[in-house]
């Protein structure tokens, strides 16, 4: 006799049916389930005893499926399967020393808790850790793009796009193949591996979350099946939109929303960190000059100079001196301000002028807050406070300011003469009396009154400066009359450029305006050797807050199903493979029979459109040990039929 056939008659049940069968009575035990009284949710379907009848297990026109219930119905199958443990070891062929016993459920052990600890702590840290992150964003202009010294295509695109410029340039200096190699590399590792990891993640928190849910509430198969065994996919987008679509409790459409967001973002995961890298090959900014030639920051011909007016010089000076290139201190073209006193490289010529402005703008400070009336007396320099400020090539120059302590060092006004600084020039060494180089020597100046001083007020700078003065040039000294020397010559030409005397120049002629025209508008790229390889600042950022979102979701729902869940805590999670197969399989079989074999796909599928939600039961199947499983749940699960899980109990 066929083993299965005397296990059936061992525990009394009747014979198969056949589909349409007349005999009411043993169709409504194939079909019926007998639950726990203490999670008994369906008080409308239930008898005297606590049986439920799962009146949607019948066989009818609508779930075709089910007809042939009677030969796989659940009482047999759990009738053969809890006998199979009495059978002798004659019949070990058939495989029943391999099946699995009911076993007692347990609470969560200390070291599992102090686990659960550890990882919640480490959870915690990094998200702290995140935020700390976050907090140095306002520091960072991560919308700018790089200096246009290094690459001025971000300046030559509109400013929409320069938000999604590669302007975090990582690795230079690469070859066309090395940069499309380390471009392939970051979309297959980064893009395609975080795609996978992510989705391995989702999986496990869905799976646990989908259990949790029907630890409360029940599902429809469609969403079950797809967040089951399609999580990332259209599909499990498709049938969470279904879900959504009808109404649920606020509970299930708080963790359904999350995972239409989870799987969205997984989705479009490769796409967004790919597009958040790239390659380009970068340009250096150059600024189309009035004879049609271009000039880059480390031009030759683009040069600091002096404007000197040389008719007063009477030809002992040129009219332009020049100074060091633009290049030598500025790292680009975009903003080009210099004050004088840095530019102190270049030719003697250039150092001699410089030191001839030194001594100018000592006397400047000096009556920057004297009256400009003149004062029929003589002063000194070293009678009143000032500071010895250092340039960074070493040198110094007097910076005069007022005291607060002693009144009478304030100054009175334009002084008939004074003792004062004159910086000395290239070759011009003068000795104190002990023999030691001294940073200026003293010498005195006499004021020209009949220089128009109507314009100059107090608090104004002085200029121009009604003293006589001496010129440091090519070796000799050139005593001039008061005023001092304007440089620049004509103090307009380069007001655009610096005030305080310096002036730009495009070979030998002085530019008297702006070259780079207004708006940058003859700014031009070209192109360099190599290529780089880098980010998009406003793209990565738009995917670490996604990704964030995404990861305190999941530590949401992961802390959601470790909390409340009690399957969970008994030590009986809802997550792999093998148990999803199982747990899903019986379901199904319980609600289609287990005449399926014939039967394609999508018939299965349009079948189980037909059944009511699934939730998980304790189910009391009249033996020892009480079963979990996952049954039909038509109507709305009341509160008071969630899962309860006795500790020392057995449960198969």
């Amino acid at each position: 006799m066929d083993p299965a056939i005397e296990l059936a008659d061992t525990a009394g049940s009747s014979p198969p049916s056949v589909v349409g069968s007349s005999d009411g009575e043993s169709d409504h035990q194939r079909h019926s389930i007998c639950r726990k009284p203490a999670s008994q949710s369906r008080n409308d379907a239930a008898d005297g005893t606590g049986d439920i009848e799962a009146t949607d297990n019948r066989p009818s026109p609508s779930r075709p499926l089910m007809a042939s219930g009677d030969a796989t119905g659940y009482k047999n199958q759990q009738a053969s399967t809890t006998n199979a443990s009495t059978v002798s070891d004659d019949a070990s062929t058939d495989g029943s020393e391999r099946y699995l016993p009911p076993r007692q459920l347990r609470p969560l052990t200390n070291a599992q808790i102090a686990l659960l600890l550890v990882e919640l702590l480490s959870v915690l840290a990094i998200f702290i850790s995140g935020l700390k992150g976050l907090t140095m964003l306002p520091n960072l202009n991560i919308f700018s793009v790089p200096p246009i010294s290094q690459d001025c295509g971000g300046y030559s695109v509109p400013s929409v796009e320069r938000s999604f410029y590669v302007n975090l340039q990582l690795v230079k200096n690469l070859s066309f193949t090395r940069a499309k190699l380390l471009d392939l590399g970051w979309d297959t590792i980064i893009g395609q591996g975080g795609r996978y990891l992510h989705g391995w993640v989702l999986y496990q928190v869905a799976a646990s979350q989908l259990a949790w849910m029907m630890e409360y509430s029940s599902v429809p198969y469609h969403f079950q099946l797809d967040l089951l065994f399609s999580t990332v996919s259209l599909s499990a987008l498709w049938s969470t939109i279904r879900f959504l679509s009808v109404k649920r409790p606020a509970r299930t459409v708080f963790s359904a929303v999350w995972f239409l967001l989870a799987i969205s973002y997984i989705l479009a995961f490769s796409s967004i960190w790919s597009a958040a890298t790239g390659y380009l090959n970068p340009s250096i900014a150059a600024y189309r000059m009035p004879d049609q030639s271009y000039v880059t920051v480390d031009s030759e011909s683009l040069r600091l100079c002096l404007s000197v007016d040389a008719e007063r010089l009477n030809g002992t000076v040129p009219a332009i001196v020049l100074g060091p290139r633009m290049g030598e201190y500025v790292e680009d073209l975009s903003s080009i301000y210099l004050p004088y006193n840095y530019a102190r490289n270049g030719s003697d010529d250039w150092k001699n002028l410089l030191t001839y402005l030194d001594t100018k703008y000592s006397i400047q400070s000096f009556f920057a807050q004297a009256p400009r009336e003149v004062v029929n007396k003589t002063a000194d320099f070293n009678d009143y406070r000032y500071r010895a400020i250092e340039r960074g090539d070493g040198t110094e120059y007097a910076n005069f300011y007022k005291s607060h302590e002693d009144v009478t060092q304030q100054v009175e006004g334009l002084y008939q003469e004074f003792t004062g600084f004159q910086y000395p020039g290239v070759g011009q060494y003068p000795k104190t009396e002990n023999g030691t180089d001294a940073p200026w020597f003293n010498m005195t100046f006499q004021l020209n009154t009949s220089i128009n001083m109507s314009g100059s007020e107090l608090y104004d700078l002085l200029d121009p400066v009604p003293y006589n003065s001496t010129l440091w040039f090519g070796g000799s000294a050139i005593a001039l009359d008061a005023p001092f020397l304007s440089l620049p010559a004509n103090e307009t030409s380069c007001d655009w450029f610096s005030s305080d005397g310096l002036c730009l120049c495009y070979g030998d002629a002085l530019l008297t305006s702006d070259f780079r025209g207004d708006n940058d508008e003859n700014l031009i790229c070209i192109s360099e050797e190599g290529y780089v390889w880098g980010f998009s600042s406003v793209i990565t950022l738009i995917g670490i807050i996604l990704e964030v979102c995404w990861m305190l979701g999941c530590f949401g729902m992961w802390l959601d199903v470790h909390i409340n869940s009690t399957l969970f805590r008994m030590n009986r999670p809802s997550s792999g493979v093998v148990r999803n197969i199982l747990d899903v399989a019986g379901a199904i079989q319980r609600d289609v029979g287990g005449d399926t074999g014939a039967y394609k796909d999508r018939e299965l599928q349009r079948a189980l459109e037909r059944c009511p939600p699934v939730g998980f039961e304790v189910v009391d199947d009249g033996g020892k040990a009480d079963r979990i499983a996952m049954v039909s749940m038509p109507g709305v699960r009341r509160r008071r039929s969630r899962v309860k899980i006795e500790a020392g109990r057995l449960y198969a």
